[in-house]
């Protein structure tokens, strides 16, 4: 499996963090990935965002639901319920390695 780290990309007009475009990014395309397992540290940013950007872009994206965490934790079961309805598929660690045995 490729691990490949996505970081959240600032669009906003003169910004100096998070700029898009930097290096990697290319890595996707170049090697044909078309289907994603996210985990990450703030649910309802960069989590958001990439689920959401990414099945927009018509990838298949799994979130692996207790690997993702947020600085709100009651936020929580509502970022978990806005990805599955944004098309990801949201599974436990544990449910993903069971279905791979």
């Amino acid at each position: 499996m490729t691990v490949i780290y996505i970081k959240h990309n600032n669009l906003s007009p003169g910004t100096r963090t998070f700029k898009p475009d930097t290096k990697g990014s290319e890595y996707i395309l170049e090697n044909g990935i078309d289907e994603f397992y996210i985990t990450g540290t703030d649910a309802a940013a960069c989590v958001k965002s990439t689920c959401f950007n990414m099945t927009k872009a018509g990838y298949t994206v799994h979130v692996v639901s207790d690997c993702v965490t947020s600085y709100d934790l009651k936020k929580m079961p509502e970022m978990l319920s806005y990805y599955a309805e944004k098309g990801c598929e949201v599974k436990t660690l544990a449910e993903y390695q069971k279905a791979v045995l």
